[in-house]
C-alpha cells in the first residue's frame, strides 16, 4: 500500500463487468484495518477466528484484518454438512464466525444453528449480511496489536479422506514466503492480472493466490 497506493490490488470475479467490485492497494488496507478493529472490539489476539464462505472480497479482507489483529484464521470449506462444520470448530475451538448464509444450495446458516449448542466455545457468529454494521463497530483509535513473523496466522484443515481432517497451524513466515517464492518462480511481476480459481479457503487460493499476488504488487 505504501509503495502502489493507487494501482488495483482486487477484483471481483463475476461476469457483469460494470458490477464488479474493485479495490485498489489503499483501499486494501483501509478495509482490512477496519476488519481488525471491528475484531478486536469483540475478541482478543490469539482468538481463534473462523471464515466460512466461498471465494469474494470480503473473505479477503478478513484474512488481512484477522492478520492485522493478530488473531488466528480458521479456513472452513463452504460445502461442509453440520456434522464436519462442528468438528472444525470444535476441534479448532474457534471462538467466533464469519458466515456467508448460503452456497450452491446448503443454508449455511441453517446447518449452523442446528449446532451451536455443541459449541460452548463460540461466543459469536457474524453473517456477511451484517459485516457493513460489524465494520463500522470499530473503534478508529484502537491501536492495532505488535504481531511477528513467528505469530501463527491461520489454521488450515488437511483432506479428511483417511480419517478425520487434522488442524495445521501456520505462521505469518511461513506463509508468506511460500506465497513469494512461489510467485517469483512462476513469474509474478507488478503487471501480473492473476485469475484466483483456487478455493480461498485453501492455502492454493489465500496464500499462493492472495498473497503471491500482492507481493508481487500485481492484480
Amino acid at each position: 500500500a505504501s509503495c502502489v497506493p493507487d494501482k488495483t490490488a482486487l477484483v471481483e470475479g463475476i461476469p457483469d463487468v460494470n458490477a464488479r467490485r474493485r479495490y485498489t492497494y489503499k483501499d486494501l488496507l483501509e478495509r482490512a484495518e477496519t476488519a481488525a478493529r471491528a475484531l478486536l472490539t469483540r475478541f482478543q489476539p490469539g482468538d481463534h477466528i473462523a471464515v466460512w464462505s466461498s471465494n469474494c472480497p470480503e473473505w479477503v479482507i478478513l484474512q488481512f484484518g484477522l492478520s492485522l489483529a493478530g488473531m488466528v484464521m480458521v479456513t472452513v470449506n463452504p460445502a461442509y454438512r453440520p456434522s464436519e462444520l462442528s468438528y472444525v470448530l470444535k476441534q479448532s475451538r474457534s471462538k467466533g464466525i464469519l458466515y456467508q448464509k448460503s452456497y450452491r444450495g446448503n443454508s449455511m446458516e441453517d446447518s449452523l444453528a442446528t449446532i451451536r449448542g455443541d459449541l460452548p466455545e463460540l461466543r459469536q457468529a457474524i453473517s456477511f449480511d451484517n459485516l457493513d454494521n460489524f465494520f463500522a463497530s470499530g473503534e478508529r483509535e484502537q491501536t492495532l496489536p505488535k504481531v511477528t513473523s513467528s505469530d501463527p496466522v491461520m489454521i488450515q484443515y488437511t483432506s479428511g479422506t483417511t480419517g478425520f481432517p487434522k488442524g495445521a497451524h501456520l505462521h505469518h513466515h511461513g506463509v508468506t514466503n511460500n506465497a513469494r517464492l512461489t510467485a517469483t518462480i512462476r513469474g509474478g511481476t507488478g503487471g501480473t492480472v492473476d485469475i484466483s480459481a483456487m478455493p480461498l479457503f485453501h492455502t492454493g487460493g489465500c496464500v499462493v493466490g492472495v498473497l503471491g499476488t500482492i507481493q508481487t504488487h500485481g492484480t
